[in-house]
């Protein structure tokens, strides 16, 4: 059925005029932009609008300095355009391992695109002659004269509507609040996908629908799991990440070890001309199985899922280096960085 819905008890639904009563219900409501609250916000353009224009502007201010924005930093500055990213906090790509962030924004300069961090937005306003937007920096306020201003300051959980704290569910800012088997607050109502926040991924929505859809039917007999989420991002190169970052976890008291191999040392990268980035291995310094990976570069969001099933076969740095990799392939990269780890594994040891 099409059409708007809400909770008039906990069993039923109406949509439309049409009400429907189940014995249970599985919650997946997406997400929407978020609008945070800027003067004249309503003359900028976000994510789904960028898509649908017509004609390339000279001149693009970025709100936001999460995966969408970078994203499309990327496209439009590849094709020419003048672009400015305006970021709050003090990195790009805030959840990313800090080697990748500073990695992005190198790169993101030599593309061409002025980079404003710890700044923020104060006023955009529209004109004759295109928008202007005002922004409070370090340095001082600025004013930059754009064509077009995209808002990409992130999405947040599209929750509203349902009545769904009226029957009990419980939403917090993050999202709908569910327990480990996708369960809210009222037991026979199931949630997944950006609803309840988290990773705000289409892969994770939909073994978050799977998951929920189980449990709702089979009465929880099996647990969510995210220890294994692959993630990228599409700048020019990718990014990609699974697992922790060297910060996490260094806050959570592990000792690790953190190899690193640049791309301008991979024979393969080289003669393909995408030598900027690395691949980034980390593990547990006492088991040497691997807790995270960070790539910038060729091939990033492919060369992740090796990683992945070496995660979830449990192999070690040694098992992953005794590999051999195709050559010239870019796949040397990851068997590279984890020889090197090897290496440094077997001196510390051993002398």
């Amino acid at each position: 059925m099409r059409g708007e819905a809400q909770f008039t008890s906990k069993h039923t639904i109406k949509v439309n005029d049409t009400e429907i009563s189940a014995d249970k219900f599985v919650l997946a409501l997406g997400s929407k932009t978020a609008t945070p609250p800027i003067e004249g916000v309503e003359y900028t353009i976000n994510s789904t609008d960028v898509l649908n224009i017509r004609k390339l502007p000279k001149r693009m201010a970025i709100i936001g300095g999460g995966v969408i924005a970078m994203e499309f930093s990327h496209v439009f500055a590849s094709a020419g355009v003048d672009l400015t990213v305006i970021e709050m906090g003090d990195r790009l790509l805030a959840n990313e391992d800090l080697d990748s962030s500073k990695s992005i924004g190198e790169i993101s300069k030599e593309l061409g695109i002025e980079v404003l961090l710890n700044s923020k937005v104060k006023k955009v306003t529209k004109g004759e002659n295109g928008k202007t937007v005002e922004v409070e920096t370090p340095e001082g306020n600025k004013t930059i004269q754009v064509d077009e201003v995209l808002l990409a300051a992130g999405r947040v959980p599209n929750v509203g509507g349902l009545e769904l704290e009226q029957i009990g569910v419980k939403v917090e800012k993050t999202g709908i609040q569910v327990n480990e088997y996708l369960q809210t607050t009222v037991e026979h109502i199931y949630a997944g996908g950006d609803g309840i926040g988290g990773y705000m991924l289409t892969p994770v929505a939909s073994y978050e629908g799977r998951i929920a859809a189980k449990n709702a039917i089979e009465n929880n007999i099996e647990k969510v799991d995210y220890s294994l989420v692959t993630r990228t991002t599409f700048t020019h190169p990718p990014v990609a990440s699974i697992g922790l970052t060297e910060q996490e976890a260094i806050e959570k008291g592990m000792e690790i070890n953190s190899n690193r191999l640049d791309f301008a040392d991979v024979g393969p990268a080289v003669v393909l001309g995408e030598t900027r980035g690395f691949v980034k291995l980390i593990s547990d310094k006492k088991s040497k199985h691997l807790i995270g990976a960070h790539i910038v570069g060729p091939r990033a969001e492919e060369l992740i899922h090796e990683i992945a099933i070496a995660m979830k076969g449990k192999l070690t740095i040694t098992d992953l280096s005794e590999i051999i990799s195709i050559h010239p392939s870019i796949s040397e990269a990851v068997i590279g960085t984890a020889i090197s780890a090897d290496k440094g594994y077997q001196e510390s040891c051993c002398g």
